[in-house]
């Protein structure tokens, strides 16, 4: 199937932005500023975002009385669906986002468009996680702030396991993989589903998407791909189901939906952990889609494969947290 003509343009518009700027020669503060102001938060109430601060994991000991005042020992944003769920005084069934940008930039705010998106379809608030980022905060840093929201979500909270959703982008959607690794390690309960687009799971690069989508993806060379892990982990540290989630055990995994482009560098990520899930009997589903943009429902509210795939998402979600 033929990509629509909204999807051709922003595959253009991407190719201009990003594809065509040395993005890892840039400083890192410049980068972030520079995909910050690319970046285009969509048009909703305030009321529906709430910044959360870091604070004495002591004081947040006890669930908050009211979001005015929420705090945790985690940086991040609640995004509501509606004012009705913005004013709820407890949680009972949240999204917990990872934002992508090869642990290297994004944020919250950057990946409004799609948290929001995700709220708003699966009718539940999304926590979206400003975790640290490298090179100043290299591995394990992003992955202890992950556990710290998991932790801060289900002990603090109180949220039930099954009663949370999992998910992200790129190397967010990496870093959801991770914090399954690790909870699986330390035999702790984890979500009730997960949902990864243009998941960045092999920090190996052992893919041969790497080279045989070089020309077709639209947001990245090849030299930025396979510089980028030199930003999050040393050389020795690649091959870690914590680093690599790729080369995790998946028995016993719970409901899993990918999505990845045939013309992205990253596609093999995607391909291969599917297979791996598959060999290990946990359900799973692969969503590729030809001539895509890499983590196309990002773009939900300007190209119609966008809003389509994002629908299928949340529908996913629903499907797997009930009241």
């Amino acid at each position: 199937m033929n990509p629509s003509i909204r999807a051709r343009l922003a595959n253009a518009y991407i190719r201009r932005q990003f594809r065509n700027r040395p993005l890892l020669e840039m400083d890192p503060v410049d980068l972030r500023a520079l995909v910050e102001r690319l970046s285009i938060p969509p048009m909703v109430q305030k009321s529906l975002i709430r910044r959360v601060k870091v604070v004495d994991s002591v004081a947040a000991s006890a669930p908050p009385k009211n979001f005015a005042h929420l705090q945790a020992p985690v940086n991040g944003e609640w995004h509501f669906p509606n004012r009705v769920s913005a004013d709820h005084t407890r949680l009972h069934q949240v999204v917990l986002y990872f934002h992508g940008g090869g642990y290297v930039f994004g944020s919250p705010r950057t990946h409004r468009a799609v948290t929001l998106g995700l709220a708003a379809g699966a009718q539940m608030p999304v926590f979206s996680l400003d975790y640290a980022l490298a090179p100043e905060h290299p591995f394990p840093a992003a992955l202890e702030d992950a556990m710290r929201a998991w932790t801060w979500l289900t002990h603090t909270l109180l949220i039930p396991p099954n009663q949370i959703a999992i998910g992200g982008d790129s190397a967010g959607a990496g870093l959801a993989l991770a914090l399954m690794q690790k909870l699986r390690a330390g035999n702790k309960t984890g979500p009730a589903c997960l949902f990864l687009f243009s998941p960045y799971a092999d920090l190996m690069l052992s893919g041969p998407s790497i080279t045989e989508n070089a020309d077709t993806d639209h947001m990245f060379t090849e030299d930025t791909i396979r510089r980028a892990p030199d930003f999050y982990c040393a050389a020795s540290q690649a091959g870690d189901p914590l680093v690599s989630p790729l080369f995790g055990t998946f028995d016993n995994f719970m409901p899993t939906l990918i999505f990845a482009s045939e013309d992205e560098m990253l596609r093999d990520d995607a391909i291969r952990l599917h297979d791996a899930l598959q060999t290990a009997n946990a359900p799973s589903t692969l969503v590729l889609r030809a001539e895509m943009v890499h983590v196309w429902p990002i773009f939900h509210n300007i190209i119609p494969e966008g809003k389509k795939d994002l629908r299928r998402t949340t529908n996913f979600i629903r499907a797997h947290i009930t009241p």
